[in-house]
């Protein structure tokens, strides 16, 4: 085929190409066939306040677990508090202004609360300001969610492999290529509170004795304990997850965030 159009002389070539796109151009508005490649089409601004608050976090968590171990609880509450703060300002930031919001960031956001209670429950469990058998049920919940994502990353980017292509690491770990969308759940909602006041209680009444009564953190510590199995459960059934199949699916989801 190749051969006999190279046969076809330079005036009939001409023709050719601009019959193709005389062809081409004839698609309705919108209906054109993208052909660039699928991972240009897919890719999204991660370059945003509410990422950098959620980076943010992820960063500061150490540091609140250094201050715990080493027993500078007014620190490690002030760092906490902050800590927590930025979790909820990265939420009403992409919520409310134009432009905030990412599937990265809906990705990135439960990652990094991942990492903070990881980071916050093992030198409160060590320092004895948390129960160990609540900190183990916390701990492996987290952990199984984390192995889920990473399963989910993996099937999640098969219809996007073109045959003979082969799954990189690279592409694997492109932040700006989104293959799930993840909707915190209710039950999650709630049991981030819990956690919240399971860590924050005890660090005011280490800094602080008279303040915090033992019965309500008894109380708050069983909550905690009944809303982290039940989300945790919830989570890897994959009630939070929706798929993205191909660019159409990427595209109604951020018409839907603006």
């Amino acid at each position: 085929m190749m051969s006999t159009l190279a046969r076809v002389p330079l005036r009939a070539n001409g023709f050719l190409r601009r019959a193709c796109f005389r062809m081409s151009s004839n698609f309705p508005p919108g209906d054109a066939p993208d052909t660039a490649p699928v991972s240009k089409r897919m890719k999204e601004n991660i370059l945003t306040i509410p990422n950098l608050l959620t980076t943010s976090r992820i960063f500061l968590t150490p540091v609140i677990g250094y201050n715990i171990l080493y027993e500078h609880h007014s620190t490690a509450l002030g760092l906490f508090v902050f800590a927590a703060a930025t979790d909820v300002l990265d939420g009403v930031i992409a919520r409310n202004f134009k432009g905030q919001q990412s599937l990265l960031g809906a990705a990135l956001d439960p990652f990094a609360d991942k990492v903070f209670v990881a980071g916050v429950t093992v030198p409160m469990a060590m320092s004895g300001l948390l129960p160990a058998s609540l900190a183990g049920l916390i701990v492996a919940r987290d952990a199984g969610l984390m192995v889920s994502s990473f399963y989910i990353r993996y099937i999640s980017l098969k219809p996007f492999i073109q045959p003979g292509e082969r799954l990189t690491l690279k592409r694997y770990f492109q932040l700006d290529f989104p293959t799930v969308q993840v909707k915190p759940l209710l039950i999650s909602k709630v049991n981030t509170i819990l956690q919240c006041g399971s860590f924050f209680l005890p660090l005011v009444r280490a800094a602080y004795p008279a303040l915090i009564d033992p019965t309500l953190l008894q109380g708050v510590w069983i909550a905690t304990a009944v809303t982290t199995l039940w989300s945790g459960l919830a989570y890897m059934r994959g009630d939070a997850v929706t798929y993205l199949r191909d660019t159409k699916d990427i595209k109604d989801i951020k018409d839907q965030e603006q």
